[in-house]
């Protein structure tokens, strides 16, 4: 425990959709959707680690389903080709 106030999903103040507004961990598809609204070139690039256990990740995953409905660029970065055999 990093003796740090921790905020939730649902710890107020809340948003008028209901999500709190200090919460860090409900932010990411905001965060993307107004990046590529600034600069239509941003994209993503997608560090694999060697185990693929990124794709077995719920919130790494729904960031990637993300940026594919923004229609960000994505580019995968694997550590070496032996990570696909």
């Amino acid at each position: 425990d990093c003796g740090a106030t921790k905020v939730f999903n649902d710890t107020p103040p809340l948003t008028p959709s209901g999500m709190s507004v200090d919460c860090e961990i409900n932010k990411f598809d905001d965060m993307m959707a107004f990046l590529v609204s600034r600069n239509h070139r941003f994209a993503q690039v997608i560090a694999v680690d060697p185990d693929l256990m990124l794709f077995g990740r719920a919130w790494c995953v729904a960031e990637l389903a993300e940026a594919k409905t923004l229609g960000m660029a994505q580019t995968l970065k694997f550590r070496s080709g032996r990570t696909l055999l």
